[in-house]
Parts: C-alpha cells; sequence; structure tokens
C-alpha cells in the first residue's frame, strides 16, 4: 500500500488559517463563504480535500483557485475524489484508462471536472474516443489548471495542528495509507484521540450528531483532538460549505461560520423552540424508514430503528442499493425565531417553510419576506 505523503508546514504568527473542506465544484457558494469571512492575504487558506466533482462548477471552482494561489497562500491535502491528476498523468495505463473511461461514461459524471474542460475544447469524452489524444489535449489546453491539480499531500501538519481529509489511523503519520488517509469513514467514531488538533472533512458532520437537532456546523471534539468540518456541500440536499478559522494557527482560538446556496429570507412572527427535537441522518441504518401515507409533497412515515413518525418531503425518500426505502436528512425541529431574524430558505411547503437557521435546519411557520441583507 502506498504510504502517505506528509507536509510540514510553520504558520507564520498573527495569521489566520482556514480551513474549508468538501466543496465539490461549488464555485458560487465558496466565494460567497471567503466573502463573508473577508477573506485575505493576510489569512492562509487550507483545502482539507475533494474541492472538485459532484457539483456542477468544477472548473470554475478549479481555475478560481489557481487565481487566487498567485496573490494568497494555500495549501492543498487530498481527498478521496482529488485523484483525477494521478490517473490520467501519473499511473495512466491502457487498462486503467478503459476504467477510467467506463467511470466517466455513468450519467451522474457527466458534470464532472473531465466533462467540463472537454466540452470546452470541443472534445466530448465519447466510447470511442482516443484516450491518449484526450490527454495530450487536456495537457495543452490546461497547463496551469492541471498543475495546480499535481502532488497534493494526504497529510498537512503544522506545530499545532495536523490536516487530513479522511482520517489518521494510530501511529507516526509518515507511516499511515495513502488511501486510508483519503477515504476514513466514521473516522470521529473510531475513539482514536491525538496529540494535536487533527481538521478533517469526508464525512458531514450530522452522521456524528445524536438523533436531535439537525446541525450541519463543524464538531468540535476537545477529548480526542479531532475536528470535523464537512457540512454535506452537494452531497446532502440542504448541506452547507463551512468555514473553520483558527486565529494564529492556535486550536484553542477556533470559530466558524457557513455559506449555502439557498436565498437569505427575513422572518416578520415569532415562533417558540420545539422540545426534544428528533431527526433522521444517514449512517448505521438511521435513515431507513416504512411509508405510511402520502398527503400532497409529504409521506408519514416510520423511522425503521426508533419507530418514530416524520412527515418527510416525498424529495427526501429514496431507494438506496440493497432495495431498502430511506429518508435524506430530516428534522421535526421547530427553532426559536424573533421577527427580524435572518436564515436561509429551503422549501416552502404546505407545511410550513423548511429554513436553515446558524446552521441548524427546522420548519417556521411564519410569514417571511425576502431579507434586506444577503
Amino acid at each position: 500500500m502506498m504510504k502517505a505523503v506528509v507536509q510540514h508546514v510553520s504558520f507564520p504568527k498573527g495569521k489566520r488559517v482556514v480551513a474549508v473542506s468538501d466543496i465539490h465544484g461549488s464555485y458560487d457558494v465558496l466565494k460567497k463563504l471567503l466573502e463573508k469571512i473577508s477573506f485575505s492575504s493576510d489569512d492562509i487558506l487550507v483545502l482539507v480535500g475533494d474541492v472538485l466533482e459532484k457539483g456542477s462548477q468544477n472548473l470554475e471552482t478549479l481555475r478560481f483557485l489557481v487565481n487566487l494561489s498567485k496573490t494568497h497562500l494555500i495549501y492543498k491535502v487530498a481527498g478521496n475524489v482529488d485523484i483525477l491528476y494521478e490517473d490520467i498523468f501519473e499511473t495512466f495505463t491502457r487498462e486503467n484508462g478503459e476504467t477510467l473511461l467506463s467511470y466517466l461514461m455513468r450519467e451522474d459524471r457527466r458534470q464532472g471536472l473531465l466533462h467540463q474542460m472537454s466540452r470546452e475544447i470541443g472534445f466530448p469524452i465519447s466510447e470511442n474516443m482516443d484516450l491518449d489524444v484526450w490527454r495530450k489535449a487536456l495537457l495543452e489546453h490546461f497547463p496551469r489548471e492541471l498543475e495546480f491539480l499535481r502532488g497534493w499531500p494526504h497529510i498537512l501538519e503544522s506545530e499545532k495542528l495536523i490536516f487530513v481529509h479522511g482520517g489518521l489511523t494510530s501511529g507516526n503519520l509518515e507511516e499511515q495509507q495513502a488511501w486510508k488517509c483519503r477515504k476514513n469513514d466514521f473516522f470521529m467514531s473510531q475513539g482514536l484521540s491525538f496529540a494535536k488538533m487533527v481538521v478533517v472533512g469526508h464525512f458531514p458532520v450530522t452522521i456524528y450528531m445524536p438523533d436531535g437537532l439537525l446541525n450541519q456546523n463543524p464538531v468540535i471534539n476537545r477529548r480526542l483532538n479531532i475536528c470535523s468540518i464537512d457540512g454535506g456541500m452537494v452531497v446532502k440536499s440542504f448541506g452547507q460549505l463551512n468555514a473553520l478559522m483558527i486565529s494564529d494557527g492556535d486550536p484553542k482560538q477556533i470559530s466558524y461560520t457557513y455559506s449555502s446556496p439557498f436565498p437569505m429570507v427575513e422572518a416578520l412572527d415569532a415562533q417558540g423552540e420545539s422540545q426534544n427535537p428528533k431527526s433522521i441522518v444517514w449512517g448505521k441504518g438511521r435513515n431507513l424508514i416504512e411509508e405510511i401515507q402520502k398527503v400532497d409533497e409529504f409521506t408519514l412515515c416510520r423511522q425503521t430503528l426508533t419507530g418514530e413518525e416524520f412527515w418527510i418531503l416525498n424529495e427526501q425518500i429514496y431507494t438506496n442499493g440493497k432495495g431498502l426505502r430511506c429518508a435524506g436528512d430530516t428534522t421535526n425541529y421547530y427553532p426559536e425565531i424573533h421577527p427580524g431574524d435572518s436564515f436561509c430558505l429551503l422549501r416552502e411547503t404546505s407545511r410550513g417553510h423548511l429554513i436553515l437557521k446558524d446552521g441548524v435546519i427546522g420548519w417556521y411557520k411564519g410569514r417571511l419576506v425576502t431579507a434586506k441583507y444577503k
């Protein structure tokens, strides 16, 4: 197995370190997030993997970061989808090239970076294309973009912090397996603890939440010294993009905020907070459901694991690979709302407004207007 590549860095004193993971080709949301935190050349940006793919703005995201790297200090950590350069230009063979082509022909990959690049140069990906000619064309037309993707380390270590996309196993950093660093499912649930704060992405943070609030903000576990920051952008229907801000590179000085692709609205009416909220999230069978009754755009469902009943948006119900009925992240929570509060409007429904407020998904039954300040 390939050993992880570790990059050791020393963050300059007085700098704010901003960590963002799992952007997944969401250029508009990334740009809005950096504007929200007033990101400047005085800051350091750490990309904690999965910068591209799954979203629809991959080439725009890549070019934005290439240009940003000319004026700002950016560090990169490889995620499980950040393997495009390796697959095409470093480990390419005729055999794995055919496997790659088969993967790219999947319908759910047709908005990825390689398809966007290929369409821009008039060389659309097809089953019968000449892979060698195609690779040469990409190198010729996208030298800056492809160079930016080359040689990302698997682990970034500073004096007080470790950044890795998926997670770590016990042992020295130099002995870690590269792929395990990129893809380490349920990392925060493995009981490992570390001397330095380990900042990870890869798994949306809702997976680590108990069956209460549907909270998409970073999870900081001081006992384990782990911080998980993936807000589920793109991979969750109502995901957000989180920014973890570390003052002076010191894990004792952490704050965070987020950006969302959904419009901002303002509340006109007050609402009291509901008690004992329940939620459905993915993982370990928690999202398995039994459908009871369909009414309009909702279906009354019973969570198989707990027996709890939820009215779930039909768009959030699907069949998994084993033929079982499942629900996307769902909640019955009503947050406390004051007139003038601003939040993101996720859906307008016959049963109220599904909203995102302070990183928490919930419901609001009052009146709304477009927010004055976005």
